[in-house]
């Protein structure tokens, strides 16, 4: 019932009667970008902030100040006393509800909001359809809608309406200088949180001091509700003083700098992440030598001879790779025509994340991938919750079986898992004996772990030939192998045609180099054993003053030879 409640679950429930009803929530969203998940580290159901979101499959518990604010819903199971219900079309609400509503935005999501009823839709992007339900008190409920802002509040969104508070854009400090001193400040989740209490106003600030990401702004209600912030447009810089508010791990990402003068800023520029929705300057408030679209598409090869390679056939043509990962965008077009299977595993109704594309478009990506003719099968997993080695093995288990299924063409030969904490995690047997039948079975497990190979990161020397091993750069000092991580173009989550030049990388990109290397191995002799190729990443390395450098040529000639001699 719209303004009331949703089946046996009435507004104004105290977050213990909810917890005591239906026990522990599968997540808690703490603010607009952090979600903490049950069996994750810091899950902890004893302090709680004032304000959180409890979500049990398909219903979730907008709470504030430890009563039920909002109710909402994602299950067709759910319907409103008029018929109405989650995938009904857009068309169906305005026909019953009016063409007249209010666009309101929180944890992500746009909703539809009917105010004098107390319902909001969110709207299927693609399909049009009812995506999600929340009910919530009518504005008669909430006191008069007229009622005049205290003066924290008519400050506040004077200030927005100015461009002077915004989202990621505005620090504490300067929101404190425009609202004054607020009435409670305190922080959560490891710090990453902090909050700012004012009369009819609280604001939430989000940052990573550890990685160089300072906190901003994330979200302000009004007495109670969501003041737009424009979480949902393109960020525009204001100032060169902005350019100290964003975060190391994404720099320029889906950034507009355009109003900025950038033409004396060529040594942050030169080791910066942006990507193909970055709005730049005119060319003459940039560096001379600063080209960002040149730059994306030097990115996008995968260096040290693997395209000369490709133009000899060996392109890992009809070898399945399985990357094993979270939620993943599936029509980029950088891979989506290599997907043979996707599969999702206790991920239901969670969005595609950041981590999928770049993993995928490495291994088998059409320009940038080291093995673009590999086939792809996709297990979409929940890594926040498998934080032991149980569900990692079985998965691992899963193929090899699903393998005894599948024709020689169909199988798979590689599995690539972007995470390296197998060996320092409970039932590590367990996952050393999974990745043991996989390799029994013809299927070389790749990971960050210790356990498959010692290797660390490589960076390309931005500009530089990338086919050359002298142009790469490490200075970790480890007796490893080294292999090419940064100042690469991938695939971005953030659209099915857009491409982030990444000059950071990491471990996560250098499994799914040496997967699509494998598939390509697999491709010139399927009968290599697993073993073999692992072995034949450090033989076959490149010696430079430095150290050893992956060497993808003399790889792949060695297991010819090993093919000629019958071995």
């Amino acid at each position: 019932m719209p303004g009331v409640r949703i089946g046996d679950y009435t507004l104004g429930m105290s977050k213990y009667d909810v917890l005591k009803k239906l026990g522990e929530p599968e997540a808690i969203h703490l603010g607009e970008d952090e979600v903490v998940r049950r069996g994750e580290e810091n899950y902890n159901l004893d302090n709680l902030p004032n304000e959180c979101v409890l979500s049990f499959g398909d219903i979730s518990f907008w709470i504030d100040d430890d009563s039920t604010e909002a109710i909402s819903v994602r299950s067709p199971l759910y319907k409103l006393s008029n018929g109405l219900g989650v995938g009904d079309s857009e068309q169906k609400i305005k026909r019953v509800f009016g063409e007249y509503f209010q666009l309101e935005e929180t944890l992500g999501k746009e909703f539809r909001c009917y105010h004098a009823k107390g319902i909001g839709f969110e709207i299927h992007k693609k399909n049009q359809t009812v995506a999600e339900i929340v009910v919530y008190q009518t504005e008669g409920d909430r006191g008069d809608p007229d009622v005049t802002d205290s003066a924290e509040a008519a400050l506040v969104r004077k200030a927005v309406a100015e461009g002077h508070i915004a989202y990621k854009l505005t620090t504490p400090d300067e929101f404190k200088a425009i609202a004054g001193k607020p009435i409670r400040e305190w922080m959560e989740s490891d710090d990453e949180v902090i909050n700012l209490k004012y009369p009819g106003i609280q604001a939430r600030f989000f940052g990573k001091p550890e990685i160089q990401t300072p906190h901003t702004l994330v979200s302000v209600s009004c007495e109670g509700r969501r003041i737009d912030i424009g979480r949902n447009r393109p960020i525009v810089l204001r100032n060169e003083g902005d350019l100290d508010k964003l975060g190391s791990f994404w720099g320029f990402s889906n950034i507009d700098l355009s109003q900025l003068d950038l033409s004396q800023k060529g040594e942050i520029l030169e080791t910066v992440t942006f990507d193909s929705l970055t709005v730049w300057p005119r060319s003459d408030r940039l560096p001379p030598d600063f080209d960002p679209v040149k730059l994306l598409k030097w990115g996008k090869n995968p260096g040290l001879g693997v395209r000369s390679l490709h133009r000899e056939g060996i392109t890992g043509k009809g070898v399945g790779i399985a990357i094993i990962d979270q939620p993943l965008l599936k029509n980029h077009i950088e891979y989506a025509d290599r997907i043979k299977s996707y599969h999702a595993i206790e991920v239901e109704g969670v969005d595609i994340q950041m981590h999928g594309p770049p993993v995928c478009s490495i291994a088998v990506g059409k320009n940038c991938g080291v093995a673009p003719e590999a086939n792809l099968h996709y297990y979409a997993v929940p890594p926040w919750k498998w934080l032991e080695n149980r569900p990692w093995a079985r998965m691992v288990e899963q193929i090899v079986e699903r393998n005894r299924q599948l024709s020689p063409s169909e199988k798979v030969r590689v599995i690539s898992i972007s995470l390296g904490a197998f060996s320092g995690r409970d039932y590590y047997n367990q996952w050393k004996s999974a990745v043991k039948k996989a390799h029994q079975n013809g299927i070389l497990v790749v990971t960050c772990d210790p356990y498959f190979l010692r290797y660390v990161t490589l960076e390309r020397l931005v500009g530089k030939d990338p086919e050359d091993p002298n142009n790469y750069y490490f200075d970790s000092g480890v007796d490893a192998l080294y292999v090419p991580a940064s100042n690469w173009s991938i695939a971005s989550h953030r659209g099915a045609d857009v491409y982030t030049f990444d000059t950071h990388g990491g471990n996560s990109w250098t499994v799914p180099y040496l997967a699509g290397l494998a598939a390509m191995a697999f491709q010139v002799h399927p009968e290599i054993s697993p073993e073999r190729i692992i072995t034949l990443f450090q033989e076959t390395a490149t010696q430079t003053k430095q150290g050893r450098v992956i060497n993808p040529r003399g790889f792949i000639e060695a297991v010819k030879r090993i093919k000629a001699e019958g071995l």
